[in-house]
C-alpha cells in the first residue's frame, strides 16, 4: 500500500557521489528528509525520494559539495506528464482504473477443489442457491455461514470452506466416505419392470408375493414391503433381485430413397461477450441459412487471473439437403448393422433371438427381431399410506 502512495506522488530514483556522500545522506536524515532504497553502485550512493524531498536535496548537495545525479523518474505525475498531449488515452486510463476498481469488489470467479463423485456442477448449483455465484458482490458473502449452509444443501458433503482471493472464490469439499447407494428408506413395494416368466428370486427384505415360474405383467408387486402379523403390521424398505425371463421386439425400417442433411462445408461465425453469465451479441443478426450450431466460451485472463468476461463463439456449420439412393441389398446390409449396434446395449445380459423377420415394400424395408432376455426385472415403487382424510388410492 505505501509502494501506491508513493507511485502515485511520484519519486525519484538518485545516485550520489563525491567524498561527502555519506555526510550528505546524514544531514539528509537530521532534516527529515526521507532516503529509501538505500544501495551501492560502482562507489556511488543509489537511493529513491519523493519528488518534494529531492529539492531539498538538490540544495544540500551544493553546500556539501556532492554530485547529483537523477537516474530515473517513477510514479503517475511522470506519466501524466508525458501523455499531457494525449488527454484521451490518460482519460480512458483512468476510466479503466476506476472500472476495474469497482469490479474488484464483486465475485469473478468460483472454482471447486475436493470433488471426485459430486459433481462440480452439483457443487456451483448449490452454491447459487444459498448466494454465492458469479457477479455477487463480494460484501454480502459470509464464508464461515455459507460453508454451514453448503453442508445442508449436499448431505453427500462431509466437510466445506469458502475462501475468498480477490475476485475469486474457491470451494474447498470433502465428500462422505462409503455414500449410502439408496436414497429412499422409506417403506417400499418391488414392483415388475417388465413383462415375463420368473426364474430366479433373491430377496433380503420383505414378503415375496410371486414363486419360480410365475408369469407376471408390468406393474405387478412382487414382493410388498407390508409384512402382517397377528398383533401387528410392519412397514418395511423392500430389498432384493427378482430375475425373469423377457421377450423384447426390436424394430428398424429405412427407405430406398432418403433425404438427409449434409453440411456444405461453409461456416459463419458469430461472438457474443458474456459478463457475470450475461451474453451480449456482438452481431446485427444469425445466419438465415439452415446450419448446425456448435458454441466454445474462451475464458479472459490477465497475468493468469480469470476476468468475469468470456467470449462466445458460435460456429454455424451452413447444411443442405441431399437425397441419398440405396440398393435392396445396402438398405439390408445397413439394418443389419444398426441392428446389431442396438443388441450391444444388452451386452451383459443373456441374450436369444426367437424371431427375425425382414421384409421389403416399394418405398424401402422392416427388420423385426424377437429376442429373448434372462434380466432382473425388480423396481422399487414406495408405499403410499392414506390418512383419513384422503380419498381412497388403488394399492400398489
Amino acid at each position: 500500500m505505501l509502494w501506491l502512495l508513493r507511485y502515485i506522488k511520484g519519486f525519484l530514483k538518485i545516485e550520489l557521489s563525491g567524498e561527502n556522500a555519506e555526510r550528505l545522506i546524514n544531514t539528509a536524515s537530521k532534516n527529515g528528509i526521507l532516503l529509501w532504497n538505500l544501495g551501492y553502485s560502482y562507489s556511488r550512493i543509489v537511493c529513491s525520494v519523493s519528488i518534494k524531498d529531492f529539492k531539498e536535496i538538490f540544495n544540500l548537495h551544493k553546500a556539501k559539495g556532492v554530485s547529483v545525479k537523477i537516474h530515473k523518474k517513477i510514479g503517475l505525475p511522470f506519466i501524466i506528464h508525458r501523455y499531457r498531449r494525449r488527454s484521451g488515452l490518460l482519460i480512458g486510463g483512468v476510466i479503466f482504473l476506476v472500472i476495474l476498481e469497482f469490479l474488484s469488489s464483486f465475485i469473478w470467479t468460483i472454482e471447486v477443489e475436493g470433488n471426485k463423485y459430486v459433481s462440480t456442477k452439483e457443487i456451483l448449483s448449490a452454491c447459487e442457491k444459498i448466494g454465492v455465484y458469479e457477479g455477487v458482490p463480494i460484501s454480502r458473502i459470509n464464508t464461515k455461514n455459507a460453508a454451514d449452509r453448503l453442508l445442508l444443501e449436499l448431505p453427500s458433503l462431509a466437510w466445506g470452506s469458502l475462501n475468498i482471493e480477490g475476485s475469486l472464490i474457491t470451494v474447498n469439499v470433502t465428500e462422505v466416505k462409503n455414500q449410502p447407494q439408496e436414497k429412499s428408506k422409506n417403506p417400499t413395494n418391488i414392483i415388475a419392470s417388465e413383462t415375463g416368466i420368473i426364474k430366479k428370486i433373491d430377496v433380503t427384505s420383505g414378503n415375496v408375493l410371486v414363486n419360480v415360474g410365475d408369469a407376471v405383467a408390468k406393474g405387478d408387486v412382487l414382493v410388498s414391503g407390508i409384512i402382517e402379523s397377528m398383533n401387528s403390521t410392519v412397514f418395511v424398505h423392500s430389498r432384493g433381485v427378482v430375475t425373469a425371463e423377457v421377450e423384447k421386439t426390436l424394430s428398424l425400417s429405412g427407405k430406398f430413397e432418403e433425404t438427409v442433411k449434409h453440411r456444405t462445408g461453409k461456416v459463419k461465425k458469430r461472438f457474443k461477450l458474456g459478463v457475470f453469465g450475461v451474453d451480449l451479441p456482438l452481431y446485427f443478426s444469425k445466419p438465415k441459412e439452415r446450419a448446425e450450431v456448435e458454441s466454445s466460451i474462451e475464458r479472459l485472463e490477465i497475468l493468469k487471473r480469470k476476468l468475469p468476461f468470456f467470449i462466445k463463439e458460435d460456429k454455424y456449420y451452413l447444411t443442405e439437403q441431399r437425397k441419398i439412393s440405396k440398393t435392396p441389398s445396402e438398405l439390408k446390409e445397413k439394418l443389419y448393422a444398426d441392428m446389431k449396434k442396438q443388441l450391444t446395449k444388452y451386452k451383459n445380459t443373456e441374450v436369444t433371438v426367437i424371431d427375425e423377420v425382414y421384409e421389403e415394400t416399394e418405398s424401402g424395408a422392416e427388420l423385426k427381431l424377437i429376442i429373448s432376455l434372462i434380466t432382473d426385472i425388480a423396481e422399487q415403487k414406495e408405499i403410499t399410506v392414506l390418512t383419513e382424510n384422503e380419498p381412497d388410492k388403488p394399492a400398489n
